[in-house]
């Protein structure tokens, strides 16, 4: 049973060139139906005069921090034929959805018909985390328009643009908000320092970094200056750094990293001294091997 629909109301007001105007991104939800922990949210602009224009596309470099669209965990369905960012491609969800038995109800997507709006080449993409679309009618709308759904378990940050036309005049105000909690948090990664390490030991550890949601890990990169490992090292999305110093020279290396969130990123650094078997260690080893073919003669 779906639960009563949560409203929330985040505004967005501008001083129009002719009277001032008001422009409402609200926001209602439902839980997912078939995704437990799930709520799918309608997305609603609701101007004092015509819509005529709802852009969501940035300038190209997509950043969470900066740019246009919606940032955060997206639940979206995949089709062969492409992505349903628009609800064109609802009808073929119930069929061809995967996995199999998806409904319309678990997909992130603008609930606008592309077909209905201008929507220039290039600027409407979508990936996990990024939802994105423009289009612009050739006459006003009404003054209340569901134009984006959102399927999430997190929080989901937006920004972008509704035009209105505000005596005569089409005036842009810009919005943002969040959907689905509280404003996100920017990642802050922990250094690791690790210290010596034999050479030929596995060396691993787990990386930690506060923010909401949870990070993202990815960019292994080299600091340099340091020696060149024999084998690289490996990092997961979950933030596990596992490396084989086998054969790799003596020295000091280092490797910074990347957290990332739909709020931001931040990098950090893992550091490993790999080091020689001290002489001790090395006389030990040579003295075990002394007795084992003592103990192996005397049994002959």
């Amino acid at each position: 049973m779906l639960r009563k629909p949560i409203l929330a109301v985040l505004t967005c007001l501008a001083l129009a060139t002719v009277s001032q105007a008001t422009v409402t991104i609200e926001t209602s939800s439902v839980d997912t139906p078939g995704l437990a922990g799930f709520k799918t949210w309608t997305v609603t602009a609701v101007s004092t005069d015509p819509i005529t224009a709802i852009d969501f596309v940035g300038d190209g470099s997509n950043d969470a921090a900066t740019g246009r669209g919606f940032f955060g965990p997206l639940n979206q369905v995949g089709l062969p034929t492409g992505p349903t960012i628009f609800e064109d491609g609802n009808v073929l969800i119930p069929i061809v959805g995967t996995p199999a038995g998806s409904v319309v109800a678990h997909d992130s997507q603008f609930k606008v018909a592309s077909t209905a709006v201008v929507v220039p080449p290039g600027l409407a993409e979508e990936s996990a985390t990024l939802l994105q679309g423009t289009w612009a009618w050739s006459a006003p709308q009404a003054n209340s328009l569901a134009f984006a759904q959102i399927v999430t378990n997190g929080t989901v940050n937006f920004r972008g643009a509704v035009t209105a036309l505000v005596g005569g005049a089409q005036t842009d105000f810009p919005v943002s908000g969040t959907i689905g909690g509280q404003a996100g948090v920017a990642p802050v990664v922990v250094d690791a320092v690790i210290g010596d390490r034999i050479q030929g030991n596995q060396v691993s550890h787990q990386f930690t970094a506060s923010g909401d949601p949870a990070p993202t890990w990815g960019s292994l990169t080299p600091v340099a200056g340091n020696p060149t490992p024999a084998t690289p090292p490996s990092l997961t999305a979950g933030g596990l750094f596992t490396w084989d110093s086998r054969q790799s020279p003596f020295g000091t290396y280092a490797w910074d990293v990347t957290a990332t969130n739909p709020t931001g990123s931040d990098v950090g650094r893992i550091s490993i001294n790999l080091v020689v078997p001290e002489p001790a260690t090395i006389s030990l080893v040579g003295l075990m091997l002394v007795g084992l073919v003592t103990l192996g003669a005397r049994k002959r």
